[in-house]
């Protein structure tokens, strides 16, 4: 059996007893060696559970301690040769909206996903615009995050992207509002008529004071070349409340009058005001891509159209529908070296020339067979020395009147313009 030691205990035990052994030294000595050694245990005790106590302290003032605060909307108007702003007024606040210093490049035949200017700089993150514009339309997506950035998603349908900053400042050169105005500018060409459909939207996105609660989007569309582009209808559209995540648009007409060849874009000059700021002034901050129509009828079907000509075009030639010729020209290609962009040829004669040059030699198997030349009699690469492939006649010539033939109308291409071959299932 233990016996549990208490203070009370050892005090008594240091006092002399009544007994017939007390005051003697054994007695003495044994006490207080055990009060001793009690003593040490207990001050071990303590610190023990001071350190403890201590560090369990510590540990919950660190976790009580607030993250690193989030930075601070930038407070100060830093100037930019291109922004435009409005002039402070009595309410003391003005708007300030940055431009685009350049439109694209008349001609770029790099048929790359995106391009355009460099990469922005305290931006809204690329994600958040990328969601808007495949949203707005096809032709936006994909988006990089670049301040100024162009798709040609097709022949007849492109996109241009632009993001801005905007703020309205106090004479002093506070901030009382910051944001980024995206632009989308979309084309919808028609290859058979000088008309272009163009389709504008704005988004308001990382936002905050008076921009975020009273920013208004008033879109115009001009023209570059008056020559060659005429808005002939809403060259403003309706004022519009921008709420920060929501993407608005507007849609205009644009046409090529006369008849010569013409190469032109459109501009959007883009109204941006903000309740109780002066207004900036209207400003071109974006541009569609270039805008090409043409008259010529040779080739085209007796036509005239609007085509993006920056864009190279892909002929698609379904291994379903025609898989003699299908696998004539991925013979040709992978096995005999021939090329896979080739140019286009539009001199009757010329074409007539070449495709007696391609299947001399040839002999037919049967009644219904017929010779199949890849590169194509119509290319400047055809002719002699081309690939030769045994095709049934009416495939043959369904290939070329009804799929090739109102392809290259479509895609108004021209005279010695290359286009690449694709064979898909």
């Amino acid at each position: 059996m233990r016996t549990r030691v208490t203070d009370r205990m050892l005090r008594s035990a240091s006092k002399p007893s009544q007994g017939p052994m007390s005051g003697t030294p054994v007695a003495a000595d044994r006490d207080s060696k055990l009060l001793r050694e009690w003593r040490v245990s207990k001050r071990r005790l303590w610190t023990v559970f001071g350190v403890i106590t201590l560090t369990l302290f510590s540990g919950l003032l660190l976790t009580a301690l607030p993250a690193e605060a989030a930075p601070t909307p930038q407070s100060i108007y830093r100037p930019s040769t291109t922004a435009k702003c409005g002039k402070n007024d009595s309410s003391g606040a003005k708007v300030c909206v940055e431009t685009p210093t350049a439109p694209l490049a008349p001609r770029d035949k790099s048929n790359e996903p995106w391009g355009g200017g460099p990469d922005a700089t305290n931006k809204s993150s690329s994600s958040a615009i990328a969601a808007a514009a495949a949203g707005f339309d096809p032709a936006c997506d994909p988006i990089s995050g670049s301040s100024y950035a162009y798709n040609l998603a097709s022949r007849t349908n492109g996109c241009t992207v632009s993001v801005q900053a905007i703020q309205t400042v106090l004479s002093n050169g506070s901030l009382t509002g910051a944001g980024d105005v995206v632009t989308f500018i979309v084309t919808n060409l028609d290859p058979f008529k000088r008309l272009t459909t163009i389709k504008v939207g704005t988004l308001l996105t990382n936002s905050w004071g008076q921009i975020q609660t009273g920013t208004h989007w008033t879109p115009r569309i001009g023209c570059s070349n008056s020559t060659g582009c005429a808005i002939t209808s809403s060259t403003v559209g309706p004022t519009l409340w921008l709420a920060q995540g929501n993407t608005y648009s507007a849609s205009f007409t644009m046409s090529s009058p006369g008849t010569t060849y013409t190469s032109a874009y459109t501009v959007h000059y883009a109204q941006f005001t903000v309740d109780g700021a002066s207004g900036a002034p209207t400003t071109g901050n974006s541009y569609s891509n270039w805008i090409d129509c043409d008259s010529f009828t040779q080739g085209m079907g007796n036509t005239q159209g609007c085509v993006h000509h920056a864009f190279r075009p892909r002929y698609n030639l379904s291994l379903a529908l025609y898989p003699n010729i299908g696998w004539g020209i991925l013979d040709a290609i992978f096995n005999y070296g021939k090329p896979g962009r080739i140019s286009r040829l539009v001199n009757s004669a010329a074409i007539d020339a070449n495709r007696t040059a391609a299947c001399a030699g040839f002999v037919k198997i049967n009644a219904a067979d017929s010779c199949d030349e890849y590169p194509f009699a119509s290319t400047y690469q055809g002719g002699a020395g081309a690939h030769q492939q045994h095709v049934p006649l009416t495939e043959n010539t369904n290939q070329g009147s009804q799929d090739l033939g109102p392809w290259l109308q479509r895609n108004r291409v021209f005279d010695g313009e290359e286009y690449d071959v694709y064979v898909v299932n």
